[in-house]
């Protein structure tokens, strides 16, 4: 057993009833340790026989592993990124723009699609479009959203330069003549 008392995720779970369970959103460097970069924290509370809290039970979840498939399991000349409840990217294919909120800096799939909020709040439904990213190129960017036990939101996003997509569409429309 290790004492968290000071942690956040101690001070969220404590005053949980018996039945409630914290997830916490993934972390960048929790607790300080870098070690811990893609961690998620799912605690309850465990209570004394008087009811009472006694202290948490928590279960520490990795998720660089599946960061790492999906990085891996990623198509040539497509992108796969996952962001959390903010935009800020957790996979992205420079490593240097996730969780770059945590070192102060700015990287989010707003600020790399533009109108990408607007498209959202305008159709919630809404799964896929067309986008111009930073640099004012067209890519086509298709996207879910995953919760994590029922805790915080990601979305996961697959994009493709538009070109290709043109391609695509050129090949289908040259077959069917």
């Amino acid at each position: 057993l290790i004492r968290v008392g000071e942690s956040y995720y101690f001070r969220r779970t404590i005053g949980l009833s018996g039945a409630e369970v914290y997830v916490s959103t993934v972390q960048a460097h929790a607790d300080g340790r870098p070690d811990q970069a893609s961690t998620v924290h799912v605690a309850m509370s465990v209570r004394a026989p008087d009811g009472r809290p006694f202290g948490i039970a928590v279960i520490d979840f990795d998720l660089a592993p599946e960061f790492d498939r999906l990085r891996a399991d990623t198509a040539e000349g497509v992108q796969t990124l996952v962001a959390n409840g903010a935009g800020d990217y957790l996979v992205h294919p420079d490593r240097s723009r996730e969780l770059a909120s945590a070192t102060g800096a700015r990287a989010r799939v707003q600020d790399d699609f533009q109108g990408f909020d607007e498209a959202l709040a305008a159709d919630p439904a809404l799964k896929s479009n067309i986008f111009r990213d930073r640099n004012g190129a067209w890519f086509g960017v298709g996207w879910a959203p995953v919760r994590l036990a029922g805790g915080p939101g990601l979305t996961i996003l697959v994009t493709a330069a538009y070109s290709s997509l043109d391609l695509g569409l050129a090949a289908v429309n040259s077959s069917a003549q």
